[in-house]
């Protein structure tokens, strides 16, 4: 499995590395396996990132009855490998019911579950679909990438309002009233907004470790607002993207 996560993780994996690895699973689909190797296109190799995924997402259940120790690869994957930690996060994490939340953010938590659930009838109608409708898979695999966008940031207001018990400020605006290159150039300025955030976000937790207890508490309020504030700018961002590709 380390293999697998070494190959999903490297920008430049080479295709049939890949391919060779999804037909080693002892369960892989023989049929999709000769398909993708009649030719390496861009939507091939997303069918192959996406069986390499859902492999992934079950080993965990699978190896919990396991004790024998497993060997140390060669390249080893870190505790902190974004695939295992996103399905370690979908796996543990656990929705809260609607009246445990205010009535500003039940319509948020439902939204993430009717995202959920449409995205799993797209996954099935995508597996249905035949070889060559390459054009229909690619539009199923854009809106499924479109929920899941939608479906992060619905579980990050969430989060917010469970670990801080405030509500993030609706920073809605009307995008449709901006013409294309607006929308771009606030895309672009946001984007780099964000990315100077995170790291200010990240050097703070990094320094809150080891800081003393009056410098904590500083660090910790500074911590609540920046994140508050980066789940504002996502929220604008994700807007800013949805109106560009609904242009496109």
């Amino acid at each position: 499995m380390e293999r697998i996560i070494f190959w999903l993780e490297s920008k430049d994996s080479p295709y049939m590395e890949g391919l060779d690895l999804y037909e080693s699973l002892p369960n892989h689909n023989k049929n999709l396996a000769r398909n993708l190797r009649r030719n390496e296109t861009a939507l091939n190799r997303q069918k192959l990132r996406y069986e390499l995924k859902k492999y992934i997402s079950i080993q965990p259940k699978q190896s919990t009855t396991v004790s024998t120790p497993v060997p140390v690869p060669i390249a080893p994957v870190q505790p902190s490998s974004p695939v295992i930690e996103s399905v370690k996060k979908e796996e543990s994490k656990t929705a809260p019911l609607f009246h445990q939340l205010p009535s500003q953010l039940r319509p948020v938590l439902l939204e993430a579950n009717n995202l959920f659930k449409e995205n799993c009838l797209l996954k099935a109608e995508l597996n249905d679909l035949p070889f060559e409708a390459e054009e229909q898979a690619l539009l199923i695999m854009r809106k499924i990438d479109q929920n899941v966008k939608a479906n992060e940031l619905a579980w990050s207001k969430i989060d917010y309002w469970l670990e801080h018990k405030q509500l993030p400020k609706d920073n809605t605006v009307v995008v449709a009233k901006l013409t294309m290159d607006q929308l771009i150039n606030h895309r672009n300025l946001l984007e780099s907004s964000i990315s100077r955030l995170k790291k200010r976000l990240t050097a703070n937790k990094t320094k809150i470790v080891q800081a003393d207890i009056q410098e904590q508490n500083k660090l910790s309020i500074k911590i609540s607002k920046q994140e508050k504030l980066l789940l504002e700018k996502e929220e604008l961002l994700f807007q800013l993207k949805a109106e560009i590709d609904e242009r496109k």
